[in-house]
């Protein structure tokens, strides 16, 4: 569990999740954040999620873990994200 805030106003993107011993907060700015990425994998361990490419680190998964959701709301969750940052949608 956890949630995802993008905030324009004061220029950060802050993701918090529940770990097993501790909460989790990540904080980053705005600015170094270059894309949404969509990634599918299907097949025996399926993998439907999106994730923030972020200059300097790895990719940041920002969607619930569990059963994949449906490629039409995880395309219209991507692009309606890279819309609201303004930036580029990869993997599609």
């Amino acid at each position: 569990g956890g949630s995802n805030r993008f905030d324009k106003n004061s220029e950060i993107v802050t993701i918090s999740r529940r770990g097993l011993f501790k909460k989790i907060k990540i904080e980053i700015p705005l600015k170094s954040v270059k894309a949404v990425k969509m990634e599918l994998r299907d097949g025996i361990n399926p993998r439907r999620r999106i994730s923030l490419r972020v200059q300097g680190r790895q990719d940041i998964p920002i969607t619930r873990v569990g059963n994949p959701i449906p490629l039409s709301k995880l395309e219209e969750e991507g692009a309606e994200l890279a819309q609201f940052l303004g930036i580029n949608l990869e993997g599609l």
